[in-house]
């Protein structure tokens, strides 16, 4: 088994790469075998319009859940080439269009800034690995904020 676990990772620079096909590369992770997880995770970089929000090549088994992209993309993949009985749980992306994904549900700017907006997810409580700061003007989103490791 290749089992990888990437928690509460957070990018804020723009992908890419020169030497392997834009669908392998991802946000958060460019290529992972089977057996992996991602979770509390927030990318607001971009990535080649082929890629994807979090991972861009995916074996089988891969589970992400709680995760947060900044990014409106034309097709807004969450994984570009995903394997087999893979699950995916409470992913939001910012999208200007109303488009549904399969995987993940898009938010507005408005919504972004909303923490209700994030349904499954504990955010801005005592123990939240989540912290969404409000703000009088302009926009906020929510980042990992408390290390899992630290939480009673």
């Amino acid at each position: 088994d290749n089992v990888i676990i990437v928690s509460q990772c957070v990018n804020y620079q723009d992908i890419s790469c020169s030497n392997i096909s834009d669908h392998e590369v991802g946000g958060m992770i460019g290529r992972v075998h089977d057996r992996g997880l991602l979770y509390d995770c927030l990318n607001t970089g971009d990535f080649p319009n082929d890629g994807a929000h979090f991972i861009g090549r995916a074996g089988s088994d891969i589970q992400i859940s709680n995760s947060l992209s900044l990014k409106d993309k034309e097709d807004d993949y969450m994984v570009n080439k995903g394997g087999a009985s893979s699950s995916y749980n409470y992913l939001y992306y910012y999208s200007d269009e109303d488009y549904d994904n399969a995987y993940a549900k898009p938010l507005s700017a408005n919504e972004i800034s909303d923490p209700n907006s994030y349904k499954g997810w504990n955010i801005n409580n005592n123990n939240s690995i989540w912290f969404l700061p409000s703000v009088n003007s302009g926009r906020a989103y929510p980042i990992p904020f408390k290390s899992e490791m630290t939480i009673n």
